[in-house]
């Protein structure tokens, strides 16, 4: 007779639903924050109950919760519970983790046929959105989350974002203040704030705005980082370096990146070699971050290696600034190119003093918008020796394959280059002479230089319209500057070869000219009013 020990002992049999306490028991656990006991448990219950999509819905939180693959289990609550809005909404939080745009969008949508009122489901909606750069809706969505909830900051955070990305710039700059208002201690909406701020040339109130915060939390590098460029817009110079020091030492491998970047151009502007040289050496051995304003910092800041060593070779450091009078040559980072040059100006030894508007178009200055360019220009000319002699250094941008008027053409076929290129000119000198006016400054305009050979050759699709381009542009510049009664520098007619292209001998890269440029278009090329 077998032994009744050798039996198995009976199966219980799988049922859809755990109990109450089970569930409570999940839940409980949950919200301990015992999320690896609630993964344990919530695989032991699905044995018992694989239809139960309230434990597969637990499970899916869980693994999500510790950073685990949480789709398929995502996926089957859903299966199990087709009208959970929750099951629905947290589905689409897994896809949009995953990149999975699209699907998340319709998991939010699901969620909300369901529960209209699902708060959360809005505002993921309107991440989802944003990303697909779907703006307006996204824009939609967060308002559609503020109805419900007033007071969800994240959300005020976040309409802030799209609106500033739709150009609503002040509309973002009062979403951002009502997030500091819900949460003063809120990082991420002061430093919004701070961006919105420079954006529409407010330096002093952006500045103010970056102590705010900095007293909340003084070792907050992201903060010094934006107060250091809003004190670079300002001019201030000396306390734009203490800041990226600052932020070179809370964050040397990630923000320290281009602050050292940046701490190479304006140790350079300053003519303090060894400084220059010392960051040279930093912004190599730090590592990169590939944010786009990291991007134009180190553009920056290989230009200004390739020009100290063409400084160091001709002996250009032993020159002294007060043997000349001054050439103020304002622009982007083509007036670095011009910094320390000398030149010939009516009878003048003249020498290049570089007054720098990072990522300054024409289309910033000629348009009818307060833009923290405007703000850097007219503080320049303000601060200048009255009857200061300017070369405005400004236009490559305008020009630049992929950006600029280029870019607005492509982006709107209606447009006319033409046309476009007419408005942005007569705009920008119309401006320039405007300021420049009461200071009594003499303003030469500066051509856009042919590009180089080496660039034409690595854009085979564009390159024809893009040497066409800068041929019109050089054509409207001189003839509207002119008009104006402004001196004109042709930069073009002494780099254009013939075809409109220019040879790399006039280039230190492949979109800056080297510094004996500007000697010889002065010498050779400088077309007077009078």
């Amino acid at each position: 007779m077998e032994s009744r020990s050798a039996q198995s002992a009976p199966q219980r049999p799988a049922t859809a639903a755990p109990t109450a306490v089970e569930c409570n028991r999940l839940a409980a656990l949950f919200n301990a924050g015992r999320f690896a006991e609630l993964e344990d448990h919530a695989r032991q219950l699905i044995g018992r109950h694989p239809e139960s999509g309230f434990v597969w819905k637990m499970l899916g939180v869980t693994l999500q919760v510790q950073g685990k693959d949480a789709l398929a289990a995502m996926q089957k609550a859903t299966l199990l519970m087709p009208n959970d809005a929750g099951a629905h909404s947290n589905l689409g939080n897994t896809l949009l983790s995953l990149g999975r745009l699209d699907e998340a969008a319709a998991s939010f949508r699901r969620a909300l046929t369901i529960q209209p009122y699902l708060v959360e489901a809005h505002y993921n909606l309107g991440l989802a959105l944003k990303a697909l750069g779907k703006l307006d809706d996204a824009a939609a969505c967060y308002r559609r989350a503020l109805a419900v909830k007033p007071g969800y900051v994240e959300a005020h955070n976040n309409l802030g974002n799209a609106l500033r990305q739709l150009g609503r710039t002040n509309d973002a700059a009062a979403s951002y203040r009502q997030a500091l208002a819900l949460k003063p201690d809120y990082m991420e909406a002061h430093n919004n704030l701070i961006y919105a701020l420079r954006e529409l040339g407010l330096s002093d109130e952006a500045a103010a705005c970056c102590r705010r915060a900095l007293a909340l939390n003084p070792d907050h590098a992201e903060t010094h980082d934006n107060l250091a460029h809003v004190l670079s817009d300002m001019g201030e110079r000396d306390q734009a370096i203490i800041s990226y020091r600052n932020v070179l030492a809370l964050d040397p491998t990630w923000l320290g990146s281009g602050a050292a970047c940046w701490l190479t151009v304006l140790y350079f502007l300053k003519e303090d070699w060894v400084q220059c040289r010392d960051m040279l050496i930093t912004s190599q051995e730090v590592k990169g971050i590939g944010t786009e304003e990291y991007m134009h910092g180190r553009i920056y800041r290989n230009c200004v290696a390739r020009l100290l060593r063409y400084f160091e070779q001709y002996g250009a450091l032993n020159a002294q600034a007060g043997e000349r009078d001054h050439l103020y040559v304002i622009g982007e980072s083509t007036s670095l190119t011009a910094h320390c040059a000398t030149v010939d100006y009516r009878g003048r030894k003249m020498r290049g003093k570089a007054e720098w508007i990072v990522g300054c178009k024409q289309w910033h200055l000629g348009n009818d918008v307060a833009n923290q360019h405007k703000s850097r220009f007219e503080s320049i000319a303000a601060a200048l020796p009255s009857r200061s002699t300017i070369l405005l250094s400004i236009g490559g941008l305008d020009c630049f394959p992929g950006k600029g008027i280029l870019e607005i053409c492509q982006k709107n076929p209606a447009a006319s280059l033409q046309d476009v290129a007419l408005a942005t000119i007569g705009g920008y000198v119309a401006y320039v002479s405007r300021i420049v006016a009461p200071y009594g400054h003499r303003a030469i305009v500066g051509g856009v230089q042919a590009p180089c050979i080496g660039l034409v050759q690595s854009l085979p699709d564009t390159a024809q319209q893009l040497v066409a381009f800068v041929r019109l542009f050089n054509a409207i510049l001189k003839e509207k500057a002119r008009a104006a009664g402004m001196d004109f520098l042709d930069i073009y007619a002494m780099t254009d070869r013939g075809d409109g292209i220019a040879s790399d001998d006039w280039y230190i890269d492949l979109y800056h000219l080297l510094p004996r440029a500007f000697p010889e278009a002065f010498d050779k090329h400088c077309l007077g009013c009078d």
